[in-house]
């Protein structure tokens, strides 16, 4: 969802999940529409937020193309905004599962 409010564009993602058919090509899709907006409404400041279903440290397709789209276009990680340790955010004791911000 993408809606521009006073000076922002706001954008809502909710990009696939390891194992969707796809992965790769339905991000760059996204990430492709996303600055369609932005080119369209260039005189707004974006934010992006929602889940990217990816850990943006680790070395996969994904994630590479994220940290490059937002070196590209001047964006910056909300996560590295506040210093010191990244602590997870969900954690899911029973299924080990655990994530950090977006």
């Amino acid at each position: 969802m993408i809606v521009p409010v006073g000076n922002y564009l706001l954008v809502n993602v909710y990009l696939p999940c390891v194992g969707t058919c796809d992965r790769l090509l339905i991000t760059e899709d996204i990430l492709l529409n996303i600055w369609s907006w932005k080119e369209r409404y260039a005189n707004c400041k974006m934010i992006i937020a929602g889940d990217f279903n990816i850990d943006l440290d680790c070395n996969n397709e994904v994630a590479r193309l994220l940290v490059r789209y937002m070196d590209d276009h001047a964006l910056s990680r909300g996560d590295l905004f506040v210093s010191g340790e990244k602590k997870a955010m969900y954690v899911n004791t029973a299924l080990g599962h655990e994530s950090q911000i977006d």
